[in-house]
């Protein structure tokens, strides 16, 4: 599951892409915009990009 993020809600994000007994979720910091999208919860512009499995 991938998942963009703004600032402000980095830390949902992270335990959206949270699993039991998996792995970390990987988390990288966008360059400006990306291609447009969004915050998963706000129509802000995506700050960041959460990868977990």
């Amino acid at each position: 599951m991938m998942i963009y993020s703004c600032e402000d809600h980095i830390e949902e994000a992270i335990e959206e892409t949270l699993t039991d007994g998996g792995a970390p979720p990987e988390m990288e910091k966008l360059a400006g915009t990306h291609d447009g999208e969004t915050c998963f919860l706000c129509a802000a512009p995506a700050a960041y990009y959460v990868k977990g499995e």
